[in-house]
């Protein structure tokens, strides 16, 4: 995209160049009445403008050209930094629902964890933030509160079935989240935004 810098500067050239244009006109008819002296003075006068007016398109077709490179040269690495902050936090939400699954001591038996994989979470969430989006940072900000309910404090110890509804509403959010990801990065389409559903979850929490 040609940033506004840029197309303002070629608008004005195209202005200016149009003026120039219609100043040529009027001065090649003026001369075409103009006798011998308008015939001596016609064609090279109409040379030297339009290699002018060549001149000019050069040296600003140039500079525009160098402004896209660049803005692409940019866009290139922030869609290379966005892909992999999406791939490490994919990563890391994996990573939070595993612990859960690793502390199962039995058949549905669902036991709490500690603090240190949350933190582990919030140190990805700080690394990464910079190139998440609004919508995807109050999606894994989400994850996270979620992922809270199944830790054990001191002598607050969560049960079983609070730990199972953490995860299973930790999976739904990393499926929404990655299929958001998929859409960003182009790998699939789609019209409905899947962090929508997130935000649903997120509203039925705060009611209930």
């Amino acid at each position: 995209m040609i940033d506004c810098c840029a197309s303002d500067f070629y608008m004005q050239d195209l202005s200016n160049i149009a003026w120039l244009q219609g100043w040529i006109k009027s001065a090649l008819a003026y001369l075409g009445g103009a006798g011998l002296l308008g015939f001596l003075f016609r064609d090279p006068l109409k040379k030297a403008l339009e290699k002018f007016i060549d001149s000019r398109f050069d040296e600003r077709l140039a500079r525009v050209k160098h402004e896209l490179d660049l803005e692409q040269q940019k866009m290139s690495i922030v869609y290379q930094n966005q892909k992999d902050s999406f791939r490490n936090v994919l990563v890391a939400m994996h990573n939070a629902m595993e612990v859960i699954e690793n502390e199962i001591a039995g058949e549905a038996d669902w036991c709490p964890i500690s603090q240190e994989p949350v933190e582990t979470l919030s140190r990805v969430m700080a690394q990464e933030s910079l190139f998440l989006d609004t919508a995807s940072d109050r999606a894994l900000r989400l994850f996270r509160e979620v992922m809270w309910e199944a830790v054990q404090y001191e002598e607050q110890i969560p049960s079983g079935g609070k730990v199972w509804r953490a995860h299973d509403q930790m999976k739904f959010i990393a499926d929404r989240l990655a299929q958001h990801f998929r859409i960003r990065v182009g790998l699939v389409g789609g019209k409905d935004d899947p962090l929508l559903d997130i935000d649903i979850l997120g509203a039925c929490r705060d009611i209930n």
